[in-house]
C-alpha cells in the first residue's frame, strides 16, 4: 500500500524532491512505530521512490535553455 501511494503521488505530478521528503518522513514515522512496538514490520523497508526517467531530448532541451538565456538582461 505504501509503495502504491508513492506511485500514485508521482502520477499526480509531485516533484522528485517532494516525494523524497514524503518518503523520508514516512520512514521515520514507521521506524518510531517499530521502536514503540506498535507494528511488527516496517512497510517502507523495500519501497523505492519512483523517479522520472529523462530522455535525451529532455536533457538537450535543458542544455539549450541555459545556452539561449541572455543573463545580461536581468
Amino acid at each position: 500500500m505504501y509503495q502504491d501511494m508513492l506511485i500514485d503521488l508521482k502520477k499526480k505530478g509531485y516533484a522528485d524532491n517532494t516525494l523524497d521528503g514524503i518518503h523520508t518522513t514516512g520512514r521515520m514515522i514507521f521506524k518510531k512505530a517499530m521502536e514503540l512496538e506498535l507494528i511488527k514490520s516496517n512497510p517502507t523497508e523495500y519501497t523505492k521512490v519512483p523517479k522520472q526517467k529523462k530522455t535525451i531530448e529532455d536533457i538537450e532541451n535543458a542544455k539549450n535553455f541555459w545556452k539561449k538565456r541572455n543573463w545580461l538582461d536581468f
